[in-house]
């Protein structure tokens, strides 16, 4: 017994196993009138996605192959591609698939970043992780599916890097919860996250 799943408008050229046994798979993706760009994907052991992530448009490494994908030893992933003959790259992800730049031996996102929860689904308490360009008012909220905030987790000034809060839902219904990143006054991401009793 297997499971799968279509994904259009793509092909897959590397896969590799992760440290914590899932799956890295990285290509191309081209799909009707958009423009190509490269695309890597993580899956679970059961085929189901864990987080996707394309090239940012108006950057050197759109629309070129990503020939190789490896995870390094600090969780993240190293990605070797072609530009075109003669010229070829190497590019650093970090364990989120965010692109970034290695800084005097330090992993630098040159955007923010509202990363997916960890564990997710989780029971009582999980990990949200993010990431600022710079100094920012920063708020993050968790709703329930009726819209209505439950808790806020930052409220705050913060400043460049990365970030970590946790949730405690123990007080909460099992069920379906979603957090929010605001910057600056700004809502600019959001996701979905499973809370298990």
């Amino acid at each position: 017994m297997y499971n799968y799943d279509i994904y259009n408008c793509g092909v897959f050229r590397t896969i590799d196993k992760t440290i914590d046994d899932n799956f890295i798979v990285a290509g191309l993706y081209q799909c009707n009138d958009i423009e190509e760009q490269w695309k890597i994907m993580k899956f679970d052991q059961n085929g189901d996605s864990l987080w996707t992530t394309v090239s940012r448009k108006n950057t050197k490494y759109d629309s070129n192959w990503p020939y190789e994908i490896h995870q390094t030893f600090d969780g993240g992933y190293i990605v070797g591609g072609n530009l075109g003959p003669p010229l070829s790259y190497i590019m650093k992800l970090n364990e989120y698939g965010e692109v970034g730049i290695m800084d005097n031996g330090q992993f630098t996102i040159d955007n923010y970043e509202l990363a997916q929860n960890y564990p997710n689904p989780f029971n009582n308490m999980t990990r949200i992780d993010y990431s600022l360009k710079s100094i920012s008012d920063v708020k993050i909220s968790v709703f329930n599916t009726q819209g209505q905030k439950v808790s806020e987790l930052v409220n705050n000034k913060v400043g460049k890097g990365r970030h970590s809060v946790i949730f405690d839902g123990s007080r909460f219904n099992s069920g379906v919860y979603y957090y929010q990143l605001s910057i600056d006054g700004k809502m600019v991401d959001n996701r979905k996250m499973i809370y298990l009793k």
